[in-house]
């Protein structure tokens, strides 16, 4: 089984979150001409940012002084997907792997098409295990969702020289607030969703906070993908550093 390095980068602003992505994409593909390659895992939240995929050209340069105005960050991103929001209280996790060097059930090389869906996968288990019930794709929409129109998790990847990039973005406990500022992923009508909200009220407290779901999430991800997740730890330099729990997933 392949090794997972698990890299908690904490909240970050969404220019760090991109340089980060850089720094491990080039050990990636340095791994991928030896043979042996590597897989990250970057878990984080961003500080208030609107996003907007490679279709940048469907938000204005006037709505992007509006959405700054209301104190949150604006980015035009390599990603797909139209425009959304990350946030305190959302789980931002950026998978930087070798695509070629993963499998599905069948044995097969992922693509990226089927990677998309091993992402999704990955959300409904998650969503699962924290008790939201009813979460599944919806055929023609991009995301996970409850109920067939709320959205509790929006996807927007890359791909370049086989190494993947950007990735989710699941709503824990953020304040959704935001997302009624702008038309969700370009979907008239969306109803942006959260898993305390979805779990609310309940017969029992959940714990919807963010370094709750990580474990969950990353217990997920080593199924679907059938990688073995390893903590590890970073300094200014990437590439130097320390696997600190070997052979297990559960991270605070």
């Amino acid at each position: 089984m392949s090794r997972l390095s698990l890299i908690k980068l904490g909240t970050i602003s969404y220019s760090e979150g991109l340089t980060q992505q850089s720094k491990f994409a080039e050990i990636v593909k340095k791994s991928l001409t030896n043979g042996l390659p590597r897989h990250f895992l970057l878990l984080l939240q961003h500080n208030p940012v609107y996003t907007v995929g490679i279709r940048s050209n469907t938000v204005s340069e006037e709505e992007e002084r509006r959405l700054v105005y209301l104190g949150a960050d604006f980015h035009r991103t390599s990603r797909g997907g139209l425009i959304t929001f990350h946030g305190p209280g959302q789980l931002v996790v950026y998978p930087i792997l070798a695509l070629k060097g993963l499998r599905d059930s069948t044995g097969k090389v992922l693509g990226v098409r089927r990677y998309v869906e091993q992402l999704e996968e990955c959300i409904i288990r998650t969503a699962s295990e924290s008790g939201v019930k009813g979460v599944d794709r919806v055929d023609g929409l991009p995301g996970v969702w409850v109920g067939g129109r709320r959205k509790l998790a929006s996807l927007g990847v890359s791909v370049q020289h086989g190494v993947t990039g950007h990735g989710l973005a699941l709503n824990c406990d953020v304040d959704l607030a935001w997302f009624d500022k702008i038309v969700a992923c370009g979907i008239s009508g969306v109803e942006m969703t959260s898993l305390l909200r979805e779990t609310f009220p309940s017969t029992h407290s959940v714990d919807c906070s963010v370094a709750t779901v990580i474990p969950r999430i990353v217990d997920a991800f080593s199924q679907s993908f059938h990688l073995e997740a390893n903590r590890v730890t970073v300094d200014e330099d990437p590439s130097a550093y320390e696997i600190v729990t070997p052979n297990s997933s559960r991270i605070g």
